[in-house]
């Protein structure tokens, strides 16, 4: 049976081409974006290589979510009226890449508030449209750890989800005070680099939501370094993987079991606990 499966920021790079691979697999594919104008050139992508796909846009923004347009399109289905996957992509690059450090601090900030904070209460607002044995996949990072005293990898390993919203805001408040950005800051012994630590926040949250969700798969994954939108002027560009090596991977990690971190075609390893030391 067609499984329904929404992918945020399902309008280009990653995201698009996971929902071209949901409907290749025969299911119902439910992206979202910021923009109709976003939306309407990702279905004219996907409907070019298969016409008659079962794939649907709805606008929704990270920071500011109206599920109503979700409910609305969830009862017209022919399928189940709930969601049987939901894949956390959207985000932004926020203070990346390493080589530029941004005047306007509210990039940095930004990441925090899309890419942990963001996620965060969509996960919640979706709770009541998903099935009991759905699967959420939080696409993130592996690398930022290494950038961490270990007692701040200490805490954020114990920390509930006050206690992430409270590391969250500390460190926008840090990274405001801070002379410069993507500096070590002794005192609370992390790197003031925001994209990478709004990923280890999502990290921890991944393993406390399979916690409140038991019956449900819901892992983070890291597709490696792809040739997205995002990384486009990033360095090594040698080096990126394709969005399909990307996307396979995240749909991979939907089968998982849950509160686990899988990195896997670029790191060959699966199945960690989201919190140790990826460089070990």
């Amino acid at each position: 049976m067609a499984r329904n499966i929404l992918v945020t920021g399902g309008s280009s790079g990653l995201g698009l081409e996971c929902m071209k691979k949901i409907i290749q697999q025969g299911n119902v594919a439910i992206l979202t974006a910021r923009t109709e104008d976003e939306i309407r050139t990702a279905m004219v992508t996907i409907q070019e290589s298969s016409p008659k796909a079962p794939v649907h846009g709805i606008i929704f923004d990270l920071i500011n979510p109206d599920f109503k347009p979700l409910s609305k399109l969830l009862a017209t289905l022919p399928t189940e009226n709930v969601l049987h996957g939901v894949i956390n992509n959207a985000g932004i690059a926020g203070d990346l890449p390493w080589e530029t450090v941004p005047e306007d601090r509210k990039n940095g900030e930004l990441s925090i508030r899309t890419n942990f904070f963001g996620t965060k209460q969509v996960t919640e607002g979706l709770d009541s449209f998903l099935a009991d044995d759905a699967f959420i996949v939080n696409v993130s990072t592996v690398w930022y750890m290494k950038n961490m005293s270990k007692a701040h990898v200490t805490r954020l390993q114990g920390a509930d989800e006050n206690e992430l919203d409270k590391m969250a805001n500390e460190f926008i408040d840090r990274y405001y005070k801070a002379p410069e950005v993507k500096a070590y800051d002794e005192e609370s012994g992390i790197f003031l680099e925001a994209y990478g630590f709004s990923k280890a926040l999502l990290n921890r949250l991944t393993m406390l939501q399979q916690e409140k969700w038991p019956k449900r798969s819901i892992t983070s994954c890291t597709p490696g370094w792809v040739a997205t939108p995002m990384t486009i002027g990033m360095p090594n560009q040698e080096e990126l993987l394709t969005v399909e090596q990307g996307a396979t991977d995240i749909l991979e990690s939907s089968k998982s079991s849950g509160g686990r971190f899988h990195c896997l075609s670029k790191y060959g390893r699966e199945g960690i606990n989201p919190m140790e030391d990826y460089d070990k």
